[in-house]
């Protein structure tokens, strides 16, 4: 493309330059008007050299712009490459703060609102003893604090699990899980259990024996959903949720699974 570029180029200055020299100068043409003026084949004719020079000057001006825009590129390239995973790990930080946040502040908002409520509308039943209203206070205040700590610990596993840290995540996954079944949360529950079963073919059984916590809070959900596993509502997460386990307990570290690129 380039070489064609040049081609192209000399031919117009030759062509130029013979164009210049066919043309006739009325005022230095020999004959009758002009019988002082002699024929000279000479005069309009551009040297080759100075064509040479100036293919050769307009050369160097093309392949100083390139190097230069190669140059200006490759620093910028770099420039780029280097930014970009800096910019989106702040963003993700800066993104699950955010959110850990907004679950607290909205779950504290319910969590008043959900007393006040609740005492409005038990002191209207005139009929309900003190002590049957403290209990079902504390059953709700329970309940709500429970599903508030196990969507705390779900965005904590999810954080962990982008960073490809899967045996903390499945450990916050399993605390979450657990929570989820005290606060009646069957469907996310379900999803907490799910997120487990895709972490537990990343570890091995060195890390399922010493990440802090992590088989205890297993078994501790195995228990759970065993006592609550009425008409085998979760008989399929537990056979998930069994087979992985045993299957990371007995994998050796080598076999482990890769993190997905």
């Amino acid at each position: 493309m380039v070489r064609n570029r040049w081609v192209l180029l000399a031919i117009a200055l030759l062509a130029a330059s013979a164009f210049a020299r066919d043309l006739p100068d009325k005022t230095r043409t020999p004959g009758v008007a002009n019988p002082t003026v002699t024929q000279d084949n000479n005069k309009g004719v551009v040297p080759m050299s100075d064509t040479l020079q100036i293919l050769e000057k307009v050369n160097a001006f093309y392949n100083s712009a390139w190097s230069q825009l190669v140059f200006n590129m490759t620093i910028m390239l770099a420039i780029v490459g280097g930014l970009i995973p800096v910019l989106i790990t702040m963003y993700q930080n800066r993104k699950f703060k955010i959110e850990q946040e907004a679950v607290k502040k909205r779950q504290a908002e319910s969590l008043e609102q959900l007393k006040a409520d609740v005492l409005l509308a038990l002191k209207e039943d005139l009929k309900v003893s003190s002590a049957e209203i403290e209990k079902r206070l504390n059953e709700k205040v329970a309940t709500l604090l429970a599903g508030t700590t196990a969507k705390i610990l779900h965005l904590q596993g999810n954080g962990n699990r982008t960073a490809n840290l899967y045996a903390p995540a499945a450990r916050d996954y399993a605390r979450a899980a657990t929570h989820f079944l005290k606060a009646n949360e069957e469907g996310n529950l379900r999803g907490a259990v799910g997120n487990i079963v895709k972490c537990l073919p990343f570890l091995d059984s060195e890390q399922m024996e010493n990440t802090e916590f992590l088989a205890e809070y297993l078994n501790d959900l195995v228990t759970a959903l065993e006592n609550g596993n009425t008409n085998d509502r979760f008989l399929h997460d537990l056979l998930a949720l069994r087979r992985e386990t045993k299957a990371a307990r007995v994998r050796p570290k080598k076999s482990a699974s890769s993190p997905p690129a």
